[in-house]
């Protein structure tokens, strides 16, 4: 049995991050790896359980600074640079949550009910990485990166909803989004009409804040939805 929030929709459209899966499992992943790069260049050891620790206390922006302070090594702009490459660039040690990939399954297996699709923001590189590791393109189509415009085109900017529209000849009243973040995945839906469920994990990284644009639904797991 389906949820009342699916009568009428065509089309389901998951974001990726904490929502299919826990962000935080990508930092982690992301710091071993760095971490694995800064052993073998400086041979100081350690450096991902720091980060991971500086992560945890709740610092986005600074965090490997912040390890190459705590682990007293010298730094400059290009070596930060680099660890981002490292970082955006790896190959993340990721899997889907349990209800996700149930209700995916679920999903799938009845095509004729309802398309799936996925669109997610942020980096190119990192949400490509992401959804190989997921094994996303065997069940979701299309899969849109709103940064394949460019970054002025992520979130909240309406292109990305509009392409899925195009690509799956779908209107907005017919389609359905459910994704994580308050502040920035609801505007655009909802301006074109799109049903918004906000999928409020436990662990996730948005999970204690509280709604900007209100949303149809909220839920803390898939498995609520049908």
């Amino acid at each position: 049995m389906t949820h009342p929030i699916l009568e009428g929709i065509k089309c389901i459209v998951f974001d990726i991050d904490d929502t299919l899966y826990l962000e935080r499992d990508y930092a982690k992943s992301g710091f071993e790896v760095v971490g694995e790069w800064v052993d073998r260049e400086l041979r100081i050891g350690g450096f991902s359980e720091v980060a991971w620790q500086i992560f945890e206390a709740g610092t986005r922006q600074t965090i490997f600074n912040e390890a190459l302070d705590a682990l007293d090594i010298n730094y400059d702009l290009d070596m930060i640079k680099k660890m981002v490459q490292i970082y955006r660039s790896h190959e993340p040690q990721i899997e889907l949550l349990p209800d996700a990939a149930d209700r995916l399954n679920q999903l799938a297996a009845h095509p004729a009910n309802f398309q799936l699709a996925a669109l997610t923001g942020g980096p190119l590189v990192c949400q490509k990485a992401k959804v190989r590791a997921l094994e996303l393109e065997e069940t979701l189509n299309p899969i849109v990166y709103a940064q394949q415009w460019g970054p002025e085109f992520d979130k909240p900017h309406a292109r990305a909803f509009e392409e899925i529209e195009k690509l799956t000849g779908f209107s907005g009243a017919e389609c359905v989004y459910l994704a994580d973040n308050p502040h920035k995945d609801f505007i655009a839906p909802t301006q074109l009409g799109w049903r918004t469920v906000r999928v409020r994990r436990q662990g996730g990284l948005h999970e204690a804040q509280p709604n900007i644009t209100p949303v149809d639904l909220t839920l803390s797991m898939l498995s609520d939805l049908i």
